[in-house]
């Protein structure tokens, strides 16, 4: 299994993405001589993968029990190579030294931009040991931490949130957590302006859930109801609350980021033309004559980018 893989990957110099997700490889398997010679494989592996020559940008390991022994080999091989995605969901890391070794590792890292570890434990110490590999870590886009069992670990992950200026989506979906927990990651996360997803996390905020309910109650039949129903109740108790602290959702912190975004790209569209052809240039000279192009479709591109009234048909 294992070392096969290792054989393909040094004949193969060119191959960059490898799938082996949910293979069984046989790391966990039972005997000492089949623990010995998976070992003995995943060595080799990890020694294919460190090479300057190696071109694997793509190593999805998910649902593939790793022990303790072949966590360290990946953490130790993986900073060498020119990983740009590494998936680990579902490996059974529930140690904190291993979890730990793979926190760390992130920060020496430079190239990798997705990193999924969800489905395995993430104990606060080891959310505290991805906070200061995240500190140094300005490549990386996507973390997956879906039911990490993070718990409190959750506010090292919120004192991210005003620094950091590369992540764009953060799975936090499936973790249980508490109320004040919940409110420190909003105030924190409103300083970021590049978050854009927190994965399947449903925002409890008080606007959220009178929408929630108004959602609820809009499609139903006009039949007459009792007044004490749990919907009706709910509802009440919903606007008797104090809407002091009613601006702070994490939805629209979110929805904030994605229209901005937007924005950038426009700008960026812009610019590419004004360095190349100058600020004040015209349809004609960016996009070629109207018999290449028709007029509408010029049209609607501009207008896309929002500046249509400053060029001249």
């Amino acid at each position: 299994g294992v070392f096969s893989l290792a054989c393909m990957l040094q004949r193969n110099t060119t191959l960059t993405w490898l799938d082996i997700r949910g293979c069984d490889l046989g790391l966990s398997g039972e005997g000492d001589s089949k623990r010995n010679w998976c070992t003995l494989g995943l060595n080799r592996l990890c020694f294919e993968i460190a090479k300057p020559t190696c071109k694997l940008t793509h190593l999805l390991l998910s649902f593939n029990q790793l022990p303790p022994s072949h966590v360290s080999l990946l953490c130790e091989a993986l900073p060498k190579s020119n990983l740009k995605v590494l998936e680990m969901k579902n490996c059974g890391i529930n140690d904190t030294v291993s979890m730990c070794k793979v926190a760390k590792m992130v920060g020496k890292c430079p190239k990798l931009t997705h990193l999924d570890i969800g489905l395995n434990t993430l104990h606060t110490k080891t959310a505290k040991v991805l906070y200061t590999s995240l500190r140094r870590n300005t490549t990386l886009q996507f973390l997956g931490l879906f039911q990490c069992r993070i718990g409190p670990g959750i506010t090292h992950i919120a004192n991210l949130m005003p620094t950091n200026k590369s992540l764009r989506v953060v799975e936090l979906g499936g973790n249980l957590l508490e109320a004040k927990q919940m409110s420190y990651l909003i105030a924190k996360t409103k300083n970021n302006y590049t978050l854009e997803s927190t994965g399947q996390m449903v925002c409890r905020c008080l606007d959220c859930k009178k929408q929630k309910l108004a959602n609820k109650n809009k499609y139903k039949w006009s039949v007459p109801r009792p007044l004490n129903t749990d919907a009706n109740n709910a509802l009440k108790s919903v606007q008797r609350v104090d809407t002091k602290g009613s601006g702070d959702c994490l939805d629209r912190i979110l929805q904030r980021n994605r229209r901005l975004k937007v924005k950038r790209r426009k700008l960026a569209f812009l610019s590419g033309f004004h360095k190349r052809l100058g600020q004040n240039s015209s349809i004609f000279n960016i996009l070629g004559c109207s018999a290449i192009m028709e007029k509408g479709m010029l049209s609607e591109i501009f207008e896309y980018c929002g500046r249509q009234s400053q060029y001249h048909m």
